[in-house]
C-alpha cells in the first residue's frame, strides 16, 4: 500500500540494482527498547535490561560499558596504567540486583578478576542472580565479555569477575545503623593536609581522572579516618544509581593515607584493590555529598588489609554501610596485561573465599555424624574403621582421613614421599569405593599446607609430596562425584582424632570453624577447600593473560643464543614441534634433545637435519631421566662454552585405567617418567644460573580426569615443584596442558569416544600452532602454574562442569 498522502515527492533511487535500502518507516517499536526483546527496562545507567527465567530460578541484569561514550567517566579510573571499572561499580550493580529480587543487600562479594576496559570497543556485562534458597539467600555473579567476540572468532569467553551471596529480604525490623550525625567533624578530629593528594596517588599507581577526584577533606579521629566526599561534575548525576560508583570509590580514597611510605611505592610492583565486601547495606539513594568513616580492622588474613566503612549524607543519616572490606595486592604487570584481554586459552588457578552461609547444618548426628580414621604410621586405617562398624552403629555421614605432612627437604626425597603418599591415597580410595556400606558416606581427605592459597602459604612452602595426593583425588572425584572431599588445613592446625580437629588455640581457629567449613562445602557441592585463619577457600580457574604476546617471549626468559636448551622427550612428536619452535621463534642456537632411545628413536635423525638446516646445533642423547646418575652425568657433560640456560621437561607416560583398576605398579611407571624425572632435573641443575625451567604438565592434575588418576598425581607434583623452585629463587613454570590435536606417542591411542567426551566437557583439542603460542604466553606471563587449554563453557550445563570451572560460566 502507498502512503495515504497523495502529495508528489522526489526520492533518490538506488544508483545500481539490488542496493537494498528501505524507504518506509519500520513498523516495529522504538530502537533500543528492551521490551521488544522480551526484556524489562532496568532503569539503570549501566545495566539497561533485566530478565527473569520462566522457572524463576535465575534473574539477569545486563548492559554494556566502555571507556568512552555515554559512560566515559569509567575510563578515568586508571590503576597501574590499566583502565579498570572500579570495584565500587560492581558492588553497586550487585546492590541493584539485590533490589531487583527483593534481597536485603550483599552478605559477601569476592572480586576475583579486575574488570579491565579495552582501549577500543566495549564489554557486555551480566549480573546473574541464582534461585532463592530456603533461608532467603541467593548466589550472585558478575561477568563480562568483549563486544562482538563471537563474530570475530576469538574465544576469550565470559569472565567471572565477582561472586557472592545476597542477604535475605529484611524482616521489617532492620534499621539503618552507623550514622554520622552531630557535629562534623567531631570534636578532637585532626585535619589532614590533602595538598597534592591525587598527584601522590598517581605516583603510587592510582591515576584517578576528574570524575573520581571527589575527596574534599579528611580528618584523623584516633585510628579512624573521616572524610567529606562530593560527586564531581565530570561523573554526571546520580539518577538511576543506588550510590554513584565514582562517589563510593572516592569514599575509599582516604585508605591510601593508611599506607606507609615504603608501601606507597607500588609495594614493589603491586597496588591494592578491593577484594571482599561483607555486610553491604544501602540505606538511601541519590546522595551526591557524603560523610565517610573508615575504621581499620585487624582481623584479616596475612597479606590483606581490612576496613569498616560508613557513608552518610550531608546531615549524617546513613547512606551505605560495609561491615568489612578486605583489600589485597595485585601485580602491576598482570593488571596491564589484563587490560589487553589477550592470551585466550591461558588460565591460572586462583583460590577464592567460600561465601559464608548462616544456618548450614553439619551431618546429622542421629544418622552417624562425623568420624576420623586412625592412622598406622602414615597410613589411614580403613580396615580398622570398617571392623569397628557393627550392626547397631550407623555409618557416619562424613569420615575424615588425615595424611601427615612430609618432612622432606630435598626434592628427590619429596618425589619419593609423593609416590608413597599417592600410593597410600590410591589404596584408601580403592578400599572406600569397594565397601558397599560407605556408598552414602563422604570421605574427606585431609592434608596440611598441600596447596598455596595465600602469599603466606607460598612463602612458608607447600607440601610438594602431598600435592600428588590432590592430583590423584581430583581424578577420583571426576570418576565418582559426591564420594570424596579434599580439605587442606594451614600449618597452625593439626588434625587430631578428636572431633574438635585438634585446633591450635594460638591460631585463633576453632575445630568448630573447620567443621562448619566442611559442612558448608558439602552443602554447596564444593569438592575441594582449604581453611586459612578460619576462612574457607575454594579453587577456581581464571582467565590469564601474558605480559608479552604470542611468539614473543619476554625479556624475563630471553635465552642466550650461544647457550644450550635441554628438552626431554625431545625426539617425540611434540618434542620435535617444540624443538623447531625454539629455533624458529626463540632463536635458540643449541639444543640437547633427550629421550630413552635417543638417536635410534623413529624420526630422530630427520629431526636433527631439519633443525640444523634452520641454523641450530643439535645433540640427541639416549638418557633415562628416571636415573638420577644418568641425568647428573648428562648435565655435567654440557660444553662449558655453551652452558645450559634452559630446561623443558616434556616427557611423559600414560597408563590409563579407572581408579578401581589402578595399581601401585601403574602409578609408579607413570610417576617415574614425569615426577621422578622432574626431580632429577631439578637436582642436577639447581646450582646453575638457568633462565628457564619448564615442565609440561597436564590439566588432569588441576581439574581431574576420569581414568588418569596416576597421571594426574604425577603432574600435580610437577605443578607444586614449580612453585617450590620459585620459593627457592629459581625459575620454575609448570604448563598444565589440555589435549593437543596433534597425535603423539601418549595421545595417539585416544579413541574418538575419548575425544568426544572431552569436547562435551567443554575442552577441545589445541592445534599445535595455538599450543606453542600459549607456551610463549605462559613463559611471558610469569608465575609457577598456567593451564593451557581450549576451554569453552558455552552450552555446557553448570552441574556438568568441574567446580574449578564454575567461575568461567556466564548466564
Amino acid at each position: 500500500a502507498f502512503p495515504a498522502d497523495p502529495t508528489p515527492r522526489t526520492v533518490d533511487l538506488p544508483t545500481y540494482a539490488f542496493q537494498h535500502q528501505s524507504y518506509w518507516m519500520n513498523a516495529s517499536g522504538a530502537v533500543g527498547d528492551p521490551s521488544d526483546l522480551g526484556l524489562v527496562a532496568a532503569d539503570h545507567p549501566l545495566l539497561g535490561a533485566a530478565v527473569e527465567l520462566a522457572d524463576g530460578s535465575t534473574h539477569l541484569l545486563t548492559g554494556r560499558i566502555a571507556a568512552g561514550g555515554g559512560n566515559g567517566w569509567l575510563g578515568e579510573h586508571i590503576v597501574a596504567d590499566a583502565v579498570l571499572a572500579p570495584g565500587a561499580a560492581l558492588v553497586e550493580w550487585v546492590l541493584r540486583a539485590a533490589d531487583e529480587v527483593g534481597c536485603g543487600g550483599i552478605e559477601e562479594l569476592a572480586l576475583h578478576v579486575p574488570l579491565a576496559l579495552p582501549e577500543s570497543g566495549g564489554l557486555r556485562v551480566q549480573v546473574v542472580v541464582g534461585a532463592e534458597a530456603e533461608d532467603g539467600r541467593r548466589e550472585v555473579r558478575v561477568y563480562s565479555r568483549p563486544d562482538g567476540e563471537a563474530d570475530t572468532g576469538t574465544e576469550v569467553g565470559w569472565v567471572c569477575h565477582a561472586e557472592g551471596v545476597l542477604s535475605p529480604a529484611p524482616d521489617g525490623t532492620d534499621q539503618p545503623a552507623g550514622g554520622l550525625g552531630g557535629a562534623w567533624p567531631p570534636a578532637g578530629a585532626e585535619p589532614v593536609d590533602l595538598d597534592g593528594f591525587y598527584e601522590h596517588a598517581a605516583a603510587s599507581g592510582y591515576a584517578y581522572g576528574p570524575a573520581f577526584q571527589g575527596l574534599r577533606a579528611v580528618w584523623r579521629d584516633g585510628a579512624d579516618l573521616l572524610a567529606e566526599v562530593t560527586l564531581p561534575e565530570a561523573a554526571g548525576d546520580t539518577d538511576g544509581f543506588g550510590i554513584h560508583p565514582a562517589l563510593l570509590d572516592a569514599a575509599l580514597h582516604p585508605a591510601l593515607l593508611l599506607d606507609t611510605g615504603s608501601e606507597r611505592e607500588r609495594d614493589g610492583g603491586r597496588v591494592w584493590l578491593p577484594f571482599a565486601w561483607n555486610g553491604v547495606s544501602l540505606w538511601a539513594a541519590g546522595a551526591s555529598t557524603v560523610r565517610v568513616r573508615l575504621s581499620p580492622r585487624r582481623d584479616g588474613a596475612a597479606g590483606e588489609r581490612g576496613l569498616r566503612l560508613v557513608v552518610a549524607d550531608a546531615v549524617g543519616d546513613p547512606v551505605l554501610t560495609v561491615d568489612s572490606l578486605v583489600t589485597r595486592p595485585a601485580a602491576v604487570n598482570q593488571l596491564r596485561a589484563g587490560a589487553r584481554r589477550g592470551g585466550a586459552g591461558l588460565f591460572a588457578l586462583d583460590w577464592v573465599p567460600l561465601p559464608q552461609r548462616a544456618g548450614v547444618d553439619g551431618p546429622d548426628s542421629e544418622r552417624g555424624g562425623w568420624a576420623v580414621l586412625a592412622t598406622e604410621g602414615a597410613r589411614p586405617d580403613l580396615e580398622g574403621f570398617l571392623a569397628g562398624l557393627d550392626g547397631d552403629r550407623p555409618v557416619p555421614d562424613v569420615v575424615l582421613a588425615p595424611f601427615p605432612r612430609s618432612g622432606a627437604d630435598a626434592v628427590a626425597d619429596m618425589a619419593a614421599d609423593g609416590l608413597a603418599v599417592a600410593g597410600r591415597a590410591l589404596e584408601l580410595v580403592r578400599g572406600w569405593l569397594a565397601e558397599p556400606r560407605l556408598e552414602d558416606a563422604r570421605l574427606v581427605v585431609v592434608t596440611r599446607g598441600a596447596v598455596a592459597v595465600t602469599d603466606a602459604d607460598a612463602e612458608g612452602g607447600t607440601d610438594v609430596a602431598a600435592a600428588a595426593l590432590w592430583g590423584l583425588l581430583r581424578s577420583a572425584q571426576a570418576e565418582s562425584p559426591g564420594r570424596f572431599l579434599l580439605l587442606d588445613l594451614d600449618l597452625h592446625m593439626d588434625l587430631g582424632l578428636d572431633l574438635g580437629f585438634g585446633a591450635d588455640p594460638a591460631s585463633g581457629v576453632s575445630g568448630d570453624g573447620v567443621r562448619n567449613a566442611v559442612a558448608q562445602a558439602l552443602d554447596m557441592d564444593e569438592p575441594q577447600l582449604a581453611v586459612r585463619d578460619g576462612r574457607a577457600w575454594v579453587p577456581r580457574l581464571i582467565r590469564a593473560t601474558a605480559d608479552g604476546g604470542p611468539g614473543a617471549p619476554s625479556s624475563a626468559v630471553a635465552l642466550d643464543p650461544d647457550g644450550t636448551v635441554l628438552v626431554t622427550g625431545g625426539t617425540g612428536t611434540l618434542g620435535g614441534l617444540l624443538a623447531e619452535h625454539l629455533v624458529r621463534t626463540w632463536r635458540v642456537g643449541r639444543l640437547l634433545l633427550v629421550s630413552r632411545r635417543g638417536p635410534d628413536a623413529p624420526g630422530a635423525r630427520d629431526l636433527a637435519v631439519r633443525l640444523e638446516e634452520l641454523g641450530a646445533r643439535v645433540r640427541i642423547a639416549a638418557v633415562d631421566v628416571t636415573d638420577a646418575s644418568a641425568v647428573a652425568e648428562l648435565v655435567a657433560g654440557i660444553d662449558g662454552e655453551h652452558p645450559l640456560t634452559g630446561v623443558i621437561h616434556a616427557t611423559g607416560l600414560l597408563d590409563d585405567a579407572v581408579i578401581t583398576s589402578q595399581s601401585p605398579e601403574r602409578l609408579a611407571r607413570v610417576w617415574a617418567a614425569k615426577a621422578t624425572g622432574a626431580a632429577h632435573l631439578h637436582t642436577a641443575t639447581a646450582h646453575l644460573p638457568l633462565r628457564l625451567f619448564v615442565m609440561f604438565s597436564s590439566a588432569a592434575g588441576v581439574m581431574g580426569s576420569p581414568g588418569q588418576a596416576n597421571y594426574a598425581a604425577a603432574n600435580a607434583f610437577c605443578d607444586a615443584l614449580a612453585a617450590h623452585r620459585r620459593a627457592l629463587g629459581l625459575p620454575g613454570l609448570s604448563v598444565a596442558w589440555g589435549l593437543w590435536a596433534q597425535a603423539s606417542g601418549m595421545t595417539g591411542k585416544l579413541a574418538a569416544t575419548d575425544r568426544a567426551r572431552m569436547t562435551r566437557s567443554g575442552i577441545a583439542a589445541l592445534s599445535s600452532e595455538k599450543a606453542l603460542d600459549l607456551l610463549d604466553a605462559a613463559c611471558a606471563r610469569g608465575g609457577p602454574l598456567c593451564v593451557a587449554a581450549d576451554i569453552s563453557t558455552a552450552g555446557v550445563a553448570r552441574q556438568d562442569l568441574p567446580a574449578v570451572l564454575r567461575g568461567l560460566v556466564g548466564g
